[in-house]
């Protein structure tokens, strides 16, 4: 594998072609219905892949490009800095302070992460009784005790799971019903039980290498979508209508307690963050699809197939500056139908002639010559070229 600008390029254009057709599909509640999401699931899979993949494969081939790319090329071959015996050009500049930017995220997401880790540890925790019972009868439903830790505290204003290494769900200190903190805790314990927090640290690393790129913020509040819908659906997958009904009134509820912005890329919350996402988790679980087994296959490979498509082509070819200067074309000929034949010599080979004069002579027919009008003798081509 080998590093390129021109990797990079290749691999930024299909990532987003891929981030927008998962941004589109995430719009439509028919669509989400229609694909399902496992495979709305492998796709965001397929992009995560293809960005953590910035390279050049040694089976790749090059695709030229004649426009657009080689003018940037050589924008980005300018040099900015000259000294004796080294050279700074535009691109070496970029890498400087993509590779400044990359240390600046990632040294400002630890110490966010491991201020309030330090914080909620430290934090005296006192469960409600109402929290207990909850969490006995989801530890029935799930028929396996959850190891997982649980902290009440008045740090956090709305409940939320937390945590890489050693997940904790983290509820504020408010007086909630056993139902509510039942529909609450479930929804938390699912998002850790789905292995949802090893994907948010994945893409918020993506976010930290690629923080230059906007359309890897919006994958990234697609993933927290997609999530969120999920988990809903897998929550409510077993519930009658009216315990769906009181699922939706906790989120209407806890969903008017507001996130800090500053955690909420570490969080997974049962907040619905925006009244449109709210209002479409609502439609979903609301008008889940009764779908047959016979469709299901038809409407898993609607999306992933498309996808796996966009990323087998990504990794085929890498885009590649062409274009020829000014003087090379001033003395370059294009060789077509309309204006070159051939002409078979008696000897050996064939004549080539251009605009009606004679051009050369070639062995055999193959690259440029392949396709031209083959004649016998100049008697065919004074026939037949008149004709034309």
């Amino acid at each position: 594998m080998e590093f390129s600008i021109l990797s990079l390029l290749t691999m930024t254009f299909f990532s987003s072609i891929l981030i927008v057709i998962i941004y589109f599909v995430l719009r439509d509640n028919r669509m989400i219905e229609r694909i399902g999401m496992a495979a709305l699931a492998m796709s965001i899979g397929a992009t995560i892949l293809r960005l953590f993949i910035p390279f050049k494969l040694t089976t790749s081939r090059n695709m030229p490009i004649g426009k657009l790319l080689p003018a940037l090329i050589r924008f980005l071959e300018i040099p900015v800095i000259r000294s004796d015996g080294f050279t700074i050009s535009l691109l070496d500049a970029l890498y400087i302070i993509w590779a400044s930017g990359i240390i600046i995220q990632l040294v400002r997401t630890i110490v966010i992460y491991t201020r309030f880790t330090k914080t909620v540890i430290n934090s005296r925790s006192v469960i409600d009784d109402e929290v207990k019972e909850a969490l006995y009868k989801i530890n029935i439903d799930y028929k396996k005790p959850s190891s997982i830790q649980i902290i009440q505290t008045d740090l956090v204003s709305t409940p939320m799971v937390f945590g890489f290494f050693r997940p904790r769900i983290i509820l504020p200190e408010i007086k909630l019903t056993t139902e509510e903190w039942y529909c609450i805790l479930k929804h938390e314990l699912s998002h850790y039980i789905c292995g949802d927090l090893w994907v948010k640290f994945l893409v918020e690393f993506l976010c930290s290498i690629y923080w230059w790129n906007p359309f890897v913020y919006l994958f990234r509040n697609q993933i927290s979508k997609a999530q969120e819908i999920h988990i809903d659906l897998f929550v409510t997958k077993s519930m009658n209508e009216a315990e769906q009904i009181k699922y939706l009134e906790c989120l209407i509820k806890i969903a008017k307690i507001p996130v800090s912005k500053e955690l909420n890329k570490w969080i997974l919350s049962f907040n619905g963050e925006s009244g449109n996402i709210l209002s479409q988790r609502f439609n979903i679980i609301l008008n889940r699809p009764v779908s047959s087994d016979e469709t299901k296959g038809n409407k898993f490979l609607t999306l992933l197939l498309p996808v796996l498509l966009l990323l087998a082509l990504s990794f085929s070819i890498v885009f590649e500056p062409y274009s020829i200067s000014p003087q090379d074309a001033a003395d370059t000929v294009e060789l077509t139908n309309q204006n070159t034949y051939l002409i078979q010599n008696p000897e050996s080979g064939y004549d080539v002639y251009l605009n009606g004069q004679f051009y050369g002579h070639i062995d055999e027919i193959k690259d440029s010559f392949s396709g031209l009008q083959i004649y016998k003798n100049i008697t065919e081509v004074s026939h037949n070229e008149k004709n034309r």
